[in-house]
């Protein structure tokens, strides 16, 4: 008790200091779970998409017996080791054909490392991309998939904003060239610009190619990298304060921060 305090005034000050170190750890513990929480969250959607994605692969390998011949033997075994197998039961197939689609993409990757092996990719590109209707659609999804995964994100000029899909509310979108002069002068308009406003979280998976009037198009002030996290992230991560560590979440001292400690 200081000098001159009443005990109703020290009582005071002991219940705020309480408080203050109850929500100071309250508010660490929602900076750490929330982020965790939207990961889960995040993975959770990647994980029913993917399993959607393997439904033909995984009636494939059912209907030529490697599901059978992984729940007998390696895979089985490996799981009954774990004393999980019950569990685990029912997604063998999951398993199996994620085991399959891994290898056949670390297979492919290592083709196209090899001397000859870029060529016959190149050569299977191409064959793909000649194939009538078949090779409109993939050279289409192949060119987004580069661009999302940033070895063309140069092809995005800049990243802007329009009012989608009504009034008040807007879209993220790229701008990709200027309308060609067909377009325009179909609808009468002389300043067009290209926009593609991807569908979130999974741009791969396509968009709209719309062409705007340049006075509806809005400058924003963000990387095509930053505008390509936002939209596989849904918004959670921005760009702008992406490298957060624990140093940053309140409550949280980081070492660097703190005050050096005598000798």
């Amino acid at each position: 008790m200081g000098q001159g305090e009443t005990p109703a005034e020290t009582a005071r000050e002991t219940g705020e200091s309480v408080y203050d170190g109850l929500l100071s750890v309250v508010v660490t513990g929602i900076a750490i779970i929330v982020p965790l929480v939207v990961t889960v969250w995040v993975l959770a959607m990647i994980v029913n998409f993917v399993a959607r994605a393997f439904a033909p692969l995984v009636a494939l390998l059912q209907w030529t017996g490697v599901v059978e011949v992984a729940r007998s033997l390696w895979l089985g075994q490996f799981f009954a080791g774990l004393g999980i197998y019950s569990v685990v039961f029912e997604y063998v197939p999951e398993f199996v054909a994620l085991a399959v689609l891994v290898g056949t993409i670390v297979g492919v990757g290592s083709l196209a490392h090899v001397r000859y092996g870029e060529r016959i990719v190149v050569a299977v590109d191409s064959a793909l991309a000649d194939v009538p209707g078949v090779g409109t659609v993939y050279k289409s999804f192949r060119r987004v998939g580069d661009a999302m995964l940033g070895s063309e994100a140069e092809n995005f000029e800049d990243v802007k904003i329009v009012e989608y899909p009504r009034e008040g509310s807007y879209i993220l979108g790229f701008e990709t060239a200027e309308s060609p002069e067909a377009i325009s002068e179909a609808v009468g308009e002389d300043d067009l610009v290209a926009m593609f406003l991807p569908f979130a979280p999974n741009p791969v998976m396509g968009g709209y190619l719309s062409y705007i009037p340049e006075e509806n198009v809005y400058d924003v002030d963000m990387t095509v990298e930053e505008g390509i996290r936002t939209i596989i992230t849904s918004g959670i991560a921005s760009g702008e304060d992406d490298d957060a560590t624990l140093g940053n979440i309140p409550g949280v001292e980081h070492e660097r921060d703190s005050p050096a400690k005598a000798d």
